[in-house]
């Protein structure tokens, strides 16, 4: 499993090369446009550079973790013709895409060819050690017992400061560790399931689930022209805003500030809780 350098996309390496992408928000132009900035659609350059590191990586099968497109429950006019024409291109040059839908994905499946093959949002694992999620629902009990998760829609993003105190804001990866004893107990409560004893015993007793402490992994936008969730902004650590959030991250079961930071070209920065003051490190 490999960081696609320098893009926002993860390859994950097997029988199947499987490459890691998420929020594309297609359409999003849309909403600039109401606000009186109008651009181009941006989905034929989002498919020409997965097509290139498709080439570049060799990938069988493209997964796609949610926010396909940008508004939240219907389809926007531009959605209609850009999220299938990003598809059928894409279809040229990979055997198989899965989507995981996100929050903004309302209504995904009446844009979609056939061939793309669409989960639930509660995620999808493979070879029972890697788990897929969007990030804004809960997963499926299994994911909990996998050696890592791979989300997406926090947006992940730092501020840096130069000696001259100007910042500028970098798309970041985040690799963070996780209690999964918390996780079950938020899921096993979410899910009306009766705790007696530990959260792994009652894991394995319903789901036939061994429960891990699973790594977290934290996919930055593909899109690069969207906001995020600014980690390192306020004074005593970073406040998560409901936007980002889903409720892995509000369990508290993963202890994301002191999460390991990369930027996109593989330079690594420290763990949050180090650049987590003023954006210098410390």
């Amino acid at each position: 499993m490999n960081p696609v350098i320098p893009y926002p996309a993860l390859l994950l390496k097997g029988a199947d090369r499987s490459l890691i992408i998420s929020d594309l928000h297609i359409g999003w132009e849309a909403s600039l446009a109401e606000q009186g900035l109008h651009i181009p659609s941006q989905a034929p350059k989002y498919a020409e550079r997965l097509r290139l590191i498709i080439k570049e990586t060799d990938s069988a099968r493209l997964i796609i973790l949610g926010d396909v497109k940008h508004e939240v429950a219907r389809v926007g006019l531009r959605e209609w013709g850009d999220v299938p024409s990003f598809f059928q291109e894409l279809l040229e040059f990979v055997e198989e895409i899965y989507v995981i839908p996100g929050n903004h994905d309302g209504n995904l499946e009446a844009l979609i060819p056939e061939r793309v093959k669409m989960f639930p949002v509660h995620g999808l694992t493979i070879d029972h050690k890697v788990g897929l999620i969007h990030g804004h629902a809960w997963p499926r009990p299994e994911i909990l017992g996998c050696d890592t998760i791979i989300l997406g829609h926090l947006h992940p993003m730092i501020r840096l400061l130069d000696a001259a105190g100007f910042s500028t804001t970098h798309q970041v990866w985040l690799r963070a560790s996780s209690d999964g004893e918390v996780l079950a107990r938020k899921l096993l409560s979410h899910l009306g399931r009766k705790l007696e004893g530990d959260a792994g015993d009652a894991m394995k007793r319903y789901f036939n689930v061994t429960l891990s402490n699973p790594h977290c992994i934290f996919i930055p936008s593909f899109n690069s022209l969207l906001s995020g969730q600014v980690l390192n902004r306020f004074e005593g650590g970073a406040r998560l805003g409901k936007a980002y959030t889903g409720p892995l991250l509000r369990s508290n079961g993963i202890q994301l500030m002191d999460a390991e930071a990369y930027l996109l070209d593989g330079v690594y920065l420290g763990r949050l809780s180090d650049i987590s003051m003023t954006g210098k490190f410390t």
